[in-house]
């Protein structure tokens, strides 16, 4: 069974920070279908949509099968560090794939729309925006409840002193980096919100959103897999299963 939370994680920062998924989600093609009058063009976005939705959806299964990759090595008793690396950069060639798609046919759809109607889109879009905001609050709350039940769990494990230090360091280490990580996905900067409003902002400008995305999100599995080999060298080998079990069933 794997560690569901680490799931939930990796799935909300797939679709957080992604400025181009409020163009290019199931609400957006609902509006369109409502504020663009023209009826040709109308059918043009919604097969754009279409197409966009199934080669997004394979690409997305492919991005999962590498996070769940991730997720099994971190379990793993085992220093070999080039396996991570390789994983890492197989999993983010594909997430920029996918990303390079979004913002494709984000520019695609925009490209189709009239300015007043672009105009009618965007204010239906600052809704979603306050949406967005709600739903990341409550992961953001689930992620510190867990925090605060594995500190204490792994407080009442039986660890010398000295050790038990450098354990709480490690755990606390990775969890103030994946709240970073976290505020820094949830939070749209006032540049960020112009790009996506803006119905004439370039793929440079969307990359601009993406490439800080995915810096953030990259330093959070180099924190992982820091944290991971630090508990190993501390640690014996029933330490560590005792650690796992407890960050993998804490949710």
């Amino acid at each position: 069974m794997l560690d569901t939370f680490f799931v939930l994680l990796f799935s909300a920062l797939s679709s957080t920070g992604s400025s181009e998924s409020i163009i290019l989600s199931q609400k957006t093609k609902t509006l369109i279908r409502q504020e663009i009058e023209d009826k040709q063009t109308k059918k043009e976005v919604v097969q754009l949509l279409n197409y966009y939705k199934w080669q997004h959806k394979k690409l997305r299964k492919l991005e999962q099968k590498e996070e769940l990759k991730f997720i099994r090595l971190l379990r793993k008793n085992h220093h070999d560090s080039d396996e991570f690396s390789a994983l890492i950069n197989r999993y983010f060639l594909i997430r920029q794939l996918r990303q390079e798609l979004r913002v494709t046919y984000a520019i695609k759809v925009k490209n189709k729309i009239s300015d007043n109607e672009w105009a009618s889109l965007q204010i239906k879009g600052t809704d979603f925006l306050a949406k967005q905001y709600d739903i990341n609050q409550n992961i953001k709350n689930r992620l510190l409840r867990r925090n605060k039940k594995i500190d204490e769990k792994i407080e009442r494990v039986a660890f010398e002193p000295h050790r038990q230090h450098q354990i709480d360091a490690i755990i606390n280490e990775i969890n103030i980096a994946e709240l970073n990580t976290w505020a820094a996905f949830s939070l749209l900067t006032e540049r960020d919100q112009k790009i996506i409003f803006n119905k004439y902002s370039s793929y440079q400008d969307y990359k601009t959103i993406m490439d800080n995305a995915n810096q953030n999100l990259h330093q959070l599995l180099i924190n992982y897999v820091d944290g991971h080999f630090q508990l190993l060298e501390i640690t014996s080998e029933n330490e560590w299963q005792k650690i796992q079990r407890i960050i993998r069933f804490t949710y």
